[in-house]
């Protein structure tokens, strides 16, 4: 055990290595399952080169959960060969976790947006010539608004350009779009 733990965590080193089901009293209840097999892969390595990695939850002295990330080794075997030690190394990972968390219900608010607003919408990619002239742009995401109102099905419009769908496109559009690009 070392200082980062008992400040971070709040155990003392005593409550950490007297008593027998600390940790299965810490580890989320979810994630036990998969700390035991991820404890049997560690246990029963043929190697003692191999690294073990796992995500869990850890609940603080303070009852806050945390995110861990745990990198764990053989440390030490007995002379029948049976693993007797792991090492292992924790690192808080919260703070990935939570931004990981906020991106997607970020995404999931977009997408729901995305695809219940009644406006068209479509995202698209401009393509330049070697001149920098904006000459077509490739339709990446649209709506379903943006085919009812163009009358155009969308799988019918994701992945081309405007000049594949359209090909009299006036350039002034094109122009205009790359402008605004």
């Amino acid at each position: 055990i070392n200082q980062d733990w008992l400040v971070n965590y709040g155990y003392s080193a005593e409550e950490t290595q007297n008593a027998e089901s600390f940790l299965a009293e810490i580890i989320h209840p979810e994630d036990l399952p998969n700390i035991i097999e991820h404890h049997n892969r560690v246990s029963h390595a043929q190697d003692d080169k191999s690294i073990f990695e796992v995500d869990y939850r850890i609940r603080r002295k303070d009852g806050n959960w945390r995110w861990v990330h745990s990198r764990d080794t053989v440390f030490t075997r007995n002379t029948e060969g049976r693993v007797t030690q792991i090492l292992g190394i924790l690192h808080d990972i919260t703070e990935n976790k939570q931004g990981q968390d906020a991106l997607r219900e970020s995404e999931r608010k977009y997408r729901l947006l995305f695809e219940n607003m009644t406006s068209g919408f479509a995202v698209h990619k401009m393509i330049y010539d070697e001149q920098g002239k904006p000459v077509d742009y490739l339709y990446l995401e649209i709506n379903p608004a943006f085919g009812k109102l163009t009358g155009v099905p969308v799988n019918v419009l994701l992945g081309k350009t405007v000049k594949e769908i359209m090909p009299n496109t006036e350039d002034y559009w094109i122009e205009t779009y790359g402008r605004v690009a």
